[in-house]
Order: C-alpha cells, then structure tokens, then sequence
C-alpha cells in the first residue's frame, strides 16, 4: 500500500520556516465608486417620484433639465437632485404601502450615497512578496501598477503573522520587462527569514519539483500557503530571457511570489518569481469574458439603477434575487476552479538569474536607507 509523501520530503523544518519570509502585498486606496450613464440617472430618478400623475406630473420633464450634461454621473450628484427635486415639487397626501417599493429605492441611493463619503482608504488590490533582507521585499510589478502609475500614489503595506500589523513601504525600483519592482521597509521586522536566490541551472530543468509560497484568493490566514508543483519547461522571448513555465495551481493573489526548490536542504532557496498566471480568460471569447466580468461586478457594486420594480421589494436587505445570486456565485465557483485546474491554467515565473540582475540594478540606483544592506545581496 503506497502511502501519501511525508512533508519533510518537500519541505522538512526549515522549509517551513521559511513560510515566514513571505508576505502579503496590499495596496490602498478609495473605495470604488460606481458612474451612471446620463440615461441610467435620469430613469432613476424618474423612478423616485412618489405621486405620478398627480401634482407632480411635471416631474418627469424636470429630470433631464436637472442632468442637462451629457456624461456620467456620481450617485451623490443623483442624491443632491432628488433633494431638489422635493423641494420643487413638493408631495401631498399621505404615504401609503404603494410607495414602499420607491421608498426602497430612495433609502438604497442614501445609503450608496453615505458609502461614496467614506474617506477611509480600503484595500483595493493585493499580490505576494518576500523579504530577501531585512528591509527589503521582492514582489511582481503589475502587483504595485496602479501605485506607481498614479500622479497621488496610494500607500502600499506588507504583512504576515510575524509582523503582526501591516508595515507600509515604498517602491524604490521597477523594472517593466522583467515585471520585478523592489519595495524598502522604513523599520525592520523581528524574527523574519529572508530568502536566498538560487541561480542553479539544475533546478529549473524540466520536471524539477518546486514550491510557491503565496496569498491566493480567498486565503485569509497570516501565514501564506505551501502549493507545491513542477517546472514544465522554459518559454522564450524575443531579445529577452526566457521565463520559467510552471505547472502548479495558482490563482490571483500569488503575483510576486517566490518559486522554492524543492526538497528544501538547509536554507530555503528561492528559484524564481511568479510573474504571471496563464488564465483561463485567454481562452473565452469576449462576450464570455463580459459575461464574466458583470457577473464579478454584481458581487461588488449595488447597482441601483438597474433594479426593477418587482426587485425593490427586497431592496431593504440589498439582496438580489435569490435563485439568481445562486446561478451568479456557482458560476464564478466553477470558473475559478477550472481557472486554477484546466490544463491551460500554467503559470510563468522570472528565473533567479534575471531576479539577481534586476537587484544588482537596485544596488546602483538606490542611495537612500539600508542601501548598504542591499549592497550585501550582491555579495552573497
């Protein structure tokens, strides 16, 4: 009777330690805020006027004079209008259970409306890094893109169960084709392990076992997951260097990750970096990837205007139709199973040999804190 393979023979004592170097990279920022279309707010509005008909007949017509601008509208815009538009016109008569469904209506703009005045920053995007010294984090580009594109740079925080709190950093150095960027922590984190690259052309030949260690989505622990897989191969670019092909089943969240050598024999090393994940996306036409993308949104924006009015009814709880919220959630259950397990789901990973260049780079370009410590990468 074959039994299953023992821990040890993937990882043993150190290789778990090693789980510590990693961390998860968290970026910041304002919450979402949903745009109406022109014709989506004035429906809306239209929608709200609780004595059609009557005196305020003339409500309809007022509507598209109060949103005379062709172009999208915030739901607080929406909400200063239909303030106005009680004051213009003004109800008589007392409220009934008839008006229960745009009293519904009215109440979920109020709330839309008080969550777009949140200033709190939330977390809008997240990948995986590691501490390759005490001070520094290794991690995916396109995992901090939009810090570093952006004129108002949002903060970015890394954390794990060692460091307990989430620590801000800094991006100090990018590189676009490698898809590498070099984060700087201001303070250092008691008991961390900091990963060694490993530049061995033997553990990147085809069929090596490596590891991950990563943050994928849905993980909430403070330690990041063991995933453990294979090298299938090298993939070559044009002028550049070829990228590690991996078959291991990763998912968004493992940006940035470090590619372990596996079995781990004394301090853990790191093979490579995950840069990206061969997603099933490439393979759905674009009305499948629409089709997609809505049923993703609908889990994340409360979209108003496009209740219905048999739909109000249950707009005191916010919730859609049941049955369809089901059909919606297994729908994105089965995609991202087949996402992280169809035989197109490979992922690609940048070799150390192109890590330690890209780190060699920092070394020249970087003069600022705990430059001297990175220098010593360049050493070891």
């Amino acid at each position: 009777m074959e039994h299953a393979p023992n821990a040890d023979v993937y990882l043993g004592v150190e290789g778990r330690k090693a789980l510590n170097s990693t961390v998860k990279v968290s970026l910041y920022g304002p919450p979402t805020l949903r745009l109406y279309k022109r014709d989506q707010a004035v429906r809306l509005l239209r929608r709200c006027n609780y004595y059609p008909g009557t005196i305020n007949n003339d409500w309809d017509q007022c509507v598209p004079q109060l949103l005379d601008e062709d172009r999208n509208y915030g739901i607080r815009e929406i909400r200063d209008a239909l303030k106005l538009l009680d004051q213009v016109f003004p109800g008589n008569g007392s409220r009934t259970d008839v008006h229960s469904e745009i009293y519904n209506r009215r109440r979920l703009i109020e709330l839309e409306s008080a969550r777009a005045e949140v200033k709190e920053l939330i977390e809008t995007d997240y990948g995986t890094g590691f501490f390759i010294s005490e001070h520094f984090v290794l991690t995916s580009k396109h995992v901090i893109d939009t810090q570093t594109t952006n004129d108002s740079p949002n903060p970015i925080y890394i954390s794990n169960d060692v460091t307990g709190e989430r620590i801000q950093c800094e991006v100090i150095h990018v590189d676009p084709g490698s898809d590498l960027a070099l984060l700087h922590c201001q303070h250092a984190v008691n008991g961390v392990y900091c990963l060694q690259l490993c530049d061995n052309a033997q553990s990147t030949l085809t069929g090596m076992q490596i590891g991950c260690f990563g943050f994928p989505n849905g993980h909430s622990g403070g330690t990041a997951l063991f995933i453990p897989g294979s090298v299938s191969g090298m993939s070559p670019r044009y002028g550049r260097e070829p990228l590690m092909v991996l078959c291991c089943p990763l998912s968004h969240g493992t940006s940035g990750a470090p590619v372990i050598s596996l079995p781990v024999k004394g301090h853990a090393k790191a093979v490579g970096v995950v840069l990206q994940k061969q997603i099933l996306m490439d393979i759905l036409t674009q009305e499948e990837k629409l089709i997609i993308a809505k049923v993703q949104e609908s889990f994340n924006t409360s979209s108003i205007c496009d209740l219905e009015d048999d739909e109000i009814s249950n707009a005191g709880t916010v919730q859609p139709d049941p049955c369809q919220e089901q059909l919606n959630l297994l729908l994105l259950k089965l995609y991202n199973c087949l996402e992280t397990h169809c035989q197109s789901g490979l992922s690609k990973a940048v070799p150390a040999t192109k890590v330690q260049e890209f780190i060699k780079d920092a070394v020249t370009n970087y003069s600022g804190d705990h430059c001297e410590e990175l220098a010593r990468l360049n050493n070891d």
